[in-house]
């Protein structure tokens, strides 16, 4: 002070410098674990924190699949990179994250990117293969007859025949399996299908008129396992037993026997004697 040399003025203290970004670190596990083709349940997290002790808000973090032998991406649009803002506490997550189809490993990287320094947290990621589908090794009948024989008289529809495919007792969806008329052959005792050209048993409606198919392609099971057969058609069919056979393609059969019985007949009104007229009555009289 010029006007007071005993009593200086303080100078100004520098200012402080503004906080930057210090840190970024891991929330949660670092460990990512799907099966391929599925979305990873754990959401990758990390949390960004200033100089001053402070989250880092607003803080861009780039998260990106690196050294990627799966084929992992974000979101329906199949990229390999995110860019999330932290929120009020320094968090980014990444949500959307779907395994690739192929097995195998990959990292995920997840940086923020200071004045001067990229602080980096990595995510080791593994993709496993999809189990391999079931497959049914028993055919059931389950429809509401099933204790009971299938029985029908010739010209009536079997209808509402249903089974069901089973690997160790658990229903197995999508079983693909075929309906076919069969018989034994006689040299070797094993089923045979009929030769549609001469087969005269029960049959499925084709799809011209008249057209009879004495085997068909049923629809996958659903997801409880079941497989619904269409009309079996027995006109015009002759009485007798015929066996149906249902084959999966992994050669998983069940034969089920059809017995038809003939129309019970119906006899005709008898007509009745006409009554002697008078005069037939007396020319016999002695």
């Amino acid at each position: 002070n010029p006007t007071n040399p005993s009593n200086p003025s303080k100078p100004a203290e520098p200012a402080k410098p503004a906080p930057h970004l210090a840190k970024v670190e891991l929330v949660g596990s670092a460990e990512l674990k799907a099966e391929a083709g599925a979305a990873f349940t754990v959401v990758p997290r990390v949390k960004a924190v200033l100089s001053d002790g402070k989250p880092a808000k607003g803080q861009a973090i780039l998260f990106a699949v690196e050294d990627d032998t799966t084929g992992t991406y974000f979101g329906v649009q199949g990229r390999s990179h995110l860019v999330v803002q932290t929120d009020a506490e320094g968090i980014a997550a990444a949500p959307g994250l779907v395994a690739g189809e192929k097995p195998g490993a990959f990292t995920l990287r997840a940086s923020g990117y200071g004045t001067a320094t990229q602080f980096t947290v990595n995510f080791g990621g593994v993709v496993a293969a999809k189990p391999a589908p079931a497959v049914a090794d028993l055919l059931t009948r389950t429809d509401a007859g099933a204790g009971k024989p299938l029985e029908v008289v010739a010209g009536t529809a079997v209808k509402g025949i249903q089974v069901k495919a089973t690997a160790a007792g658990k229903a197995v969806a999508g079983t693909q399996a075929t309906a076919g008329l069969v018989e034994k052959d006689k040299a070797t005792g094993v089923w045979v299908p009929v030769d549609p050209a001469k087969a005269k048993g029960p049959y499925f409606k084709g799809t011209k008129d008249g057209e009879k198919l004495f085997s068909l392609e049923l629809a996958p099971s659903d997801d409880d396992g079941l497989i619904a057969l269409p009309e079996l058609l027995t006109a015009d069919v002759a009485p007798g037993a015929y066996h149906l056979r249902l084959i999966t393609r992994e050669k998983v059969v069940l034969i089920l026997e059809v017995k038809v019985s003939a129309k019970a007949e119906i006899p005709a009104p008898q007509t009745p004697s006409p009554s002697p007229s008078p005069t037939q009555s007396a020319a016999v009289k002695p």
